[in-house]
C-alpha cells in the first residue's frame, strides 16, 4: 500500500521542515506463502517512511519457532511484478516479523552488514512523536576518545570535547528549537517555533540575534536520525551551548551510529530527525553484571552457561545468511 507523505516546509528553499508519514503495510504469512487476512500493520512517522515514501514494503511473518531459513525467502503475491525481499528486522522482530521490500532492498545502505539489518533494523520503524529535516552541518565524535594525557576528548579531528556520551548526542540551541524541546511546566511546547507571531518577544527570532535568550529549561530527547542511504543513529540528545558560537548544530557519537559509521569530523547533509519522547530514567538489563558478580557454576544452575553456548552456535552459523539470521 502506498506511504502517506506530507512535507511541511519551513522555508523556501526546502533546507527545513517538518515531516509526517503513515505507513500501511500488509502481512505475508511466509510458510502458507498467502497473504494474511488479519489486520493490516500500520506505522506512524517512522524514518523509514519519511526516507523512502515511494518504496513499497510488506510484513513477512513465520512463527517464532520456526527453525528453516527458507522459509524467509523472497515471495510475490498475486498480480504483483516484483518480488518483495527480506530487508530488515521490523519493530515485531521477536514476534516473527520482519520487513520485506519490493525488487530492491535499502537496508544495506545504513548497515552493510546483514546481522546489522537485523539486529538494529527496527530502528527505522521507530514510531516518532515528531520529524523533522534540515541542511545542517554536524560532527561525528568518538564519545570513548582520551587525550594522551587521559582527558576525554571526543572530538580528536578539531580537538574539542562536547560532553557526548554513551549514545548521547548534542545539539545547538537552532536544532533545538525546531525539534521543539523546550516544554513548558505542563510538558507540552508553550508556542509553535515556526511561527514568529507566536514567539515570546524575549526569546529573540533569530537563533544568531546576540539578544537571543535561552529558555530557563532545556530538556533531553529520545532522538532517531538519518543521512538518506548513508546511516541512521539513535539515542538521547540534548543541547550544548558551545555549538551555539558555531555554524554546526549536532555531534554524534560513534556509539549512536548502529550501521554505517562516518569518518571522524566534519560533515555537512540534510538530516531527518525525529523524536520519540522526551528522555527518561529507565533501568538497563544486567548485561556483563553477571559475569562480574557470578561464577560459572552459579550461573550454570539457571542454565544461562548452556543456552549462551546454544545461542553462540546458531549466531556463528547464521553468520552469512540474512535469512539465518533472522
Amino acid at each position: 500500500m502506498p506511504i502517506i507523505f506530507e512535507n511541511i516546509r519551513y522555508s523556501d528553499s526546502g533546507s527545513e521542515g517538518r515531516i509526517n508519514t503513515i505507513a500501511t503495510f500488509r502481512v505475508w504469512k511466509c510458510k502458507e506463502r498467502r497473504l494474511s487476512n488479519g489486520p493490516t500493520v500500520v506505522l506512524r512517522n517512522t524514518m523509514l517512511a519519511a526516507l523512502h515514501p515511494t518504496k513499497k514494503f510488506c510484513i513477512g511473518e513465520i512463527e517464532k519457532n520456526e527453525k528453516n531459513p527458507q522459509t524467509l525467502n523472497a515471495f510475490k503475491p498475486s498480480g504483483v511484478q516484483d518480488p518483495f525481499f527480506l530487508d530488515l528486522a521490523s519493530n515485531s522482530r521477536t514476534h516473527g516479523r520482519f520487513t520485506f521490500t519490493q525488487k530492491s532492498t535499502i537496508g544495506k545502505n545504513y548497515y552493510g552488514e546483514d546481522w546489522k539489518r537485523i539486529i538494529y533494523g527496527s530502528i527505522l520503524h521507530t514510531g516518532c512523536n515528531r520529524m523533522f529535516y534540515q541542511q545542517m552541518k554536524y560532527i561525528i565524535v568518538d564519545d570513548e576518545h582520551r587525550t594522551t594525557t587521559g582527558n576525554p576528548q571526543d572530538d580528536p579531528v578539531n580537538k574539542t570535547h562536547w560532553n557526548t556520551g554513551d549514545s548521547h548526542a548534542k545539539a545547538s540551541y537552532r536544532l533545538m528549537l525546531l525539534l521543539e524541546a523546550f516544554p513548558d511546566i505542563e510538558g507540552e511546547v508553550p508556542f509553535d517555533p515556526t511561527n514568529p507571531d507566536e514567539i515570546p518577544p524575549d526569546w529573540g527570532l533569530e537563533p544568531d540575534d546576540p539578544d537571543l535568550k535561552h529558555p530557563p529549561s532545556n530538556i533531553s530527547v529520545q532522538f532517531r536520525a538519518s543521512l538518506r542511504n548513508e546511516w541512521v543513529a539513535k539515542g538521547t540528545l540534548s543541547h550544548n551551548s558551545a555549538l551555539d558560537e558555531t555554524d554546526y548544530d549536532l555531534v554524534i557519537p560513534l556509539s549512536s551510529l548502529k550501521g554505517n559509521k562516518p569518518n571522524l569530523g566534519n560533515h555537512e547533509g540534510k538530516i531527518v530527525i525525529g523524536v520519540v519522547h522526551e528522555a527518561e530514567e529507565r533501568r538497563a538489563k544486567p548485561g556483563w553484571m553477571l559475569w562480574q558478580w557470578f561464577d560459572f557454576e552459579t550461573l550454570e544452575q539457571d542454565s544461562i552457561i548452556s543456552k549462551l553456548e546454544e545461542k553462540c552456535q546458531n549466531l556463528a552459523g547464521a553468520f552469512n545468511s540474512i535469512q539465518n539470521l533472522a
